[in-house]
């Protein structure tokens, strides 16, 4: 074999078990992070601020470009009086995630930056109850609020509203 060929081949191999060692390192974190919260993690809620769609184009094996639809979220939540803010993209399970929504998820105490959603047994993300809205209440006649004002309703001149 000439030099030149061993030496494209030890390159080769190098960035194989270099790649290797990389992916092998990021899922053993990945797990950790996961045991951690899921022994240590405190549960709370965020919000969901924001969600919008993105445009992507994306290449796929045979060189075509093709655009896709990513939707992302921005949520917030607050621990100890501080407000976290993040956003992610293309996460399944937010389908039916809209603004205003509260979600729950899992942080680590000594470091809420690192925290995930909490999940349903389907896979999606775990929705809290959605605060009520407060009723607007109209002042004047009393069956205002209960049905629309009919015009046999309407004082007339000289009769007492009810």
């Amino acid at each position: 074999m000439k030099s030149t060929t061993r030496k494209a081949l030890r390159i080769a191999v190098a960035a194989v078990v270099g790649l290797g060692l990389l992916i092998g390192y990021l899922c053993y974190r990945n797990a950790q992070i996961a045991r951690k919260l899921d022994s240590e993690g405190v549960t709370t809620s965020a919000v969901v601020i924001k969600r919008y769609t993105e445009e992507k184009t994306v290449r796929n094996r045979q060189r075509t470009s093709t655009k896709r639809q990513i939707t992302c979220i921005e949520y917030e939540f607050t621990v100890d009086g501080k407000t976290y803010r993040n956003d992610v993209s293309d996460l399944s399970g937010s389908g039916a995630l809209q603004r205003g929504d509260r979600v729950q998820i899992v942080y680590a105490p000594d470091d809420p930056q690192t925290h995930r959603f909490v999940r349903n047994p389907d896979g999606t993300i775990r929705r809290l109850a959605r605060p009520k809205r407060r009723r607007e209440v109209r002042l004047g006649h009393p069956e205002d609020t209960a049905r629309k004002r009919l015009p046999q309703d309407l004082p007339t001149k000289g009769q007492p509203v009810r």
